[in-house]
């Protein structure tokens, strides 16, 4: 379990969310998927399966309204707690549904193709992070900024792709209920994503940061850091040091970043 600052990160909650989002000119943050009806029809003689509902094709009987709850390598999850369910998978647990009735399992090979696309359907992809063009909180592309991302999963399998570890801190303050599992960073060098808790981080130094006018950098192997604050200045820290400089910097760097913000549309309103 990846430890993070917990103080630090309440003290900071008020003040990162209202001075950076408040602030930012891009989207808030999505809000969580409420839980929806994902009704299918099932004959419980033959398992058959329908989206409308009627009798079966196969052998004539009534079928029986079900709540699909996931579609995983061809099978299909179902509670069978009846018409009008809302309930979700919890975990990694397929065998119960969230309200602790059975899970009802059919495979779906053979089924109409259009009934399997149609289940399929019911759940949208998720935003990867490693498709996710843009940093949720700053809006800037990630694909530019290989040597400072960050990629947050957490241990409720939520994930979070940001462009530097200053957005990594606004992210951890607004979701403090959330902990996380495992962070990685983009190895200055490499541009490869490495675990930062692991990795040699470097303070400081002449290179300003990304968000930040203080640059902290990741780097898989110590000898490249050293390398770096010989070429670059800075000190040579580790990960929960660097995490406690974003939330010291916090204030002034989003101070930094609005004035920016501001001479750049007055810039384009000129123009």
């Amino acid at each position: 379990m990846v430890k993070l600052p917990r103080v630090l990160m309440v003290v900071m909650f008020v003040m990162a969310s209202t001075s950076l989002l408040q602030g930012a000119d891009q989207e808030p943050p999505a809000a969580k998927v409420k839980s929806v009806r994902r009704p299918c029809y099932v004959c419980d003689k033959c398992q058959a399966v329908a989206m409308k509902p009627g009798k079966c094709d196969k052998c004539g009987v009534e079928m029986t309204e079900k709540h699909l709850l996931l579609v995983k390598d061809n099978i299909a999850y179902l509670c069978a707690c009846g018409g009008g369910c809302k309930c979700e998978m919890k975990g990694d647990d397929t065998s119960k549904c969230g309200c602790g009735d059975p899970v009802l399992k059919i495979d779906l090979k053979g089924m109409p193709q259009e009934v399997t696309k149609a289940m399929v359907g019911m759940f949208p992809p998720k935003n990867s992070p490693e498709k996710q063009k843009a940093c949720g909180y700053c809006g800037m592309q990630l694909d530019q900024y290989g040597h400072s991302r960050i990629l947050i999963t957490n241990e409720d399998g939520s994930e979070a792709g940001l462009c530097s570890l200053h957005c990594a801190a606004v992210d951890a303050a607004v979701n403090i209920d959330k902990t996380p599992k495992l962070v990685q960073v983009g190895d200055y060098n490499a541009k490869k994503l490495i675990n930062a808790e692991n990795a040699a981080w470097v303070l400081g130094g002449n290179k300003p940061g990304v968000m930040s006018k203080r640059g902290k950098w990741a780097f898989e192997n110590k000898t490249d850091a050293e390398a770096f604050v010989k070429d670059n200045g800075g000190s040579i820290a580790g990960f929960d040091d660097a995490m406690k400089a974003a939330y010291e910097d916090m204030y002034a760097d989003t101070k930094m970043i609005r004035e920016k913000r501001k001479m750049k549309k007055k810039s384009c309103c000129e123009h």
